[in-house]
């Protein structure tokens, strides 16, 4: 192999070693563009749930507390009945 061989080698080498040296340079840009945009979409996604899910959990908490009243009332009313009926039912017995 002659200098002049030694020489095309090792700049065609060189060169080489720039295009990988950009190459990977320019991965660990993408990879970092790609990083904060998974993060922009995690954080729009994450402030869209909250927003969705504090109104949801306010009207649960109304409807549970709406439905624990309305059990109660309807507790109380079968109680009513269940005495009125014990009532009429004694009465016949009676007769």
């Amino acid at each position: 192999m002659t200098d002049e061989d030694r020489q095309w080698l090792t700049a065609l080498v060189k060169g080489l070693q720039t295009q990988i040296y950009g190459i990977e340079a320019e991965t660990r840009n993408l990879e970092a563009r790609l990083l904060e945009r998974i993060e922009l979409t995690e954080t729009r996604l994450l402030t869209a749930f909250h927003q969705w899910a504090s109104p949801m959990e306010a009207r649960v908490k109304s409807h549970s507390s709406l439905l624990r009243a309305l059990d109660l009332e309807l507790e109380s009313s079968l109680d009513a009945i269940k005495a009125r009926l014990d009532q009429l039912e004694g009465g016949r017995r009676n007769q």
